[in-house]
């Protein structure tokens, strides 16, 4: 490399070797120096190296403390499941549920919520309208037609 060194050539060598100047490549070390000294953003480059460097160097998270981790576990097990600590509740919500199906089903097949269904399209091909014959009860005069 030439005895100039550009700032993008330090921070590649900054990013493979890292700050600590024993690991710099022996043929770039002196121009290395050279360029962090003379160059603000070569020295932040150094600057942010090192921080990593040393972020790198620290201990990792300590082991888990096989005590703690027993005692979690005894704990979670012998904890109640908030799914099956009321069955009653349980049976109570899947008959509503049964319940409300069934009503749902008997509604659509009558036809009582929208005039129509399954039944009332038999009964008009019969020629018979419930509704109809409902009105003309009601509304008939007394005595009869």
């Amino acid at each position: 490399m030439s005895e100039e060194m550009t700032i993008g050539a330090l921070r590649d060598l900054l990013e493979r070797h890292g700050a600590d100047e024993d690991r710099w490549p022996e043929r770039h070390r002196a121009a290395m120096k050279r360029r962090c000294a003379a160059d603000r953003r070569a020295a932040q480059a150094l600057a942010e190296a090192r921080a990593l460097d040393a972020l790198l160097a620290e201990p990792g998270p300590p082991p888990p403390n096989p005590a703690l981790a027993g005692a979690i576990l005894r704990a979670a097990r012998g904890a109640p499941d908030a799914a099956n600590d009321n069955p009653p509740a349980r049976w109570w919500a899947a008959g509503a549920l049964a319940a409300s199906l069934l009503l749902g089903l008997w509604l659509g097949l009558s036809g009582i919520a929208d005039g129509g269904g399954l039944l009332s399209g038999a009964a008009q091909v019969a020629g018979a309208d419930p509704l109809a014959d409902i009105v003309e009860l009601v509304t008939e005069p007394e005595g009869g037609a």
